[in-house]
């Protein structure tokens, strides 16, 4: 049986995805933040929950806590979905903490589980980033965020160069979770995009994560 570590795995699609994954009988690793504060419904389901802010990453921490996963879970893939859109607006009016926290999630946070996991995981083990169609255009006030998802897409190409096809990139398209609800009262949103569900997306990717990791 294959094992999955899914972050930002306690809400919206990361949630959706963790479900999906251990309906088809995977186990599942959850990493997000604010455990304690989770109903247990929530927390059910999950091989193991695992408490870590990404916003304000420790690399110790997380390479320690990726080295133990990988002995533990010998057949562990790793599938980077936490994200977040906030600060909306465009360079130049935005507070620098809130650039800060956006990029360490977004992108400093899943380059340093990226180094740690090629380091100390099997070959035959696979990255699956959840990316953005945000990387192909220049939607406008998404700066920050489509700057750092565009970084970690660059990401998996570097990796790729050393390790073909052990990063793969997959754009599950514009779903409906709490971060549309954000752009929504933001006043930001894209309008006439026909949003997908967290569950119809959530089935798209574990199609192909599982497909690629059956064919590793």
């Amino acid at each position: 049986m294959g094992q999955f570590l899914v972050t930002g795995a306690f809400s919206g699609l990361g949630l959706a995805l963790s479900r999906e994954l251990h309906a088809r009988e995977f186990e599942v690793i959850g990493l997000g933040r604010k455990i304690g504060s989770r109903e247990p419904e929530i927390l059910a389901g999950f091989q193991a929950v695992i408490e870590l802010d990404l916003s304000h990453p420790e690399p110790e921490q997380l390479d320690h806590q990726i080295h133990t996963l990988v002995n533990d879970y010998p057949g562990l893939n790793l599938v980077l979905n936490a994200a977040q859109i906030d600060p909306l607006g465009p360079l130049g009016i935005l507070k620098s903490s809130a650039i800060i926290d956006a990029v360490n999630v977004n992108l400093t946070s899943a380059l340093l589980l990226i180094n740690s996991f090629i380091r100390w995981s099997p070959t035959s083990s696979k990255i699956f980033v959840v990316g953005t169609g945000a990387v192909n255009t220049v939607i406008e006030g998404w700066d920050i965020y489509s700057i750092s998802k565009l970084g970690l897409k660059k990401a998996c190409d570097f990796v790729n160069q050393q390790h073909p096809g052990r990063a793969i990139w997959i754009d599950p398209g514009v779903i409906d979770t709490t971060m549309q609800s954000q752009l929504r009262e933001s006043g930001w949103a894209l309008s006439n995009v026909k949003l997908r569900t967290p569950r119809e997306a959530a089935r798209v990717i574990a199609d192909q994560v599982i497909g690629a990791t059956l064919r590793s």
